[in-house]
């Protein structure tokens, strides 16, 4: 029944995206990625630096994989950042309507994923007997947001 799932999941986030606290807690602060543009640009310069020196013999294989290893776990924070902030602004256009949760229900579903993933966390328990049909009690939403008001009585 994942058709049912869904659409229990979505109708709880909707209700959930009305509310005003949960509203202002999603809102978007205008983000500036330069900085980790940036970083990451400097990072890249700097593997590029390694190769180069290693090429030209100032420095050895075991110091060029070390040092590489190093930037590239510095490049995986950075790519980090910037991939979690992208996805707290892709849930940006719903905030523009009067009906934030229509909004979200009409959006594409990566806005639609983001906003989720931003509200609440989704938990389906298995079914206490095989066999058993489709409950909404089998499925718990836990809210992420603070003073997250409960949608429906299957919230935990």
């Amino acid at each position: 029944m994942p058709a049912a799932t869904d659409d229990h999941v979505m109708s709880d986030v909707a209700k959930l995206v009305r509310d005003p606290r949960i509203a202002s807690h999603l809102q978007p602060a205008a983000v500036d990625l330069s900085a980790e543009r940036e970083e990451r640009a400097d990072l890249t310069r700097r593997l590029e630096s390694f190769e180069r020196d290693y090429a030209l013999g100032h420095i050895t294989g075991p110091q060029l994989a070390k040092s590489t290893a190093l930037v590239e776990a510095q490049i995986a924070k950075v790519d980090d950042r910037l991939a979690k902030a992208i996805r707290r602004n892709a849930s940006s256009p719903i905030f523009n309507a009067a009906d934030l949760g229509a909004a979200f229900l009409a959006a594409p579903i990566d806005v639609q994923r983001s906003v989720l993933a931003s509200v609440m966390q989704v938990e389906i328990v298995p079914a206490a007997r095989s066999g058993a049909s489709w409950s909404t009690d089998r499925v718990r939403l836990h809210p992420l947001a603070p003073s997250a008001p409960q949608a429906t009585p299957a919230l935990v």
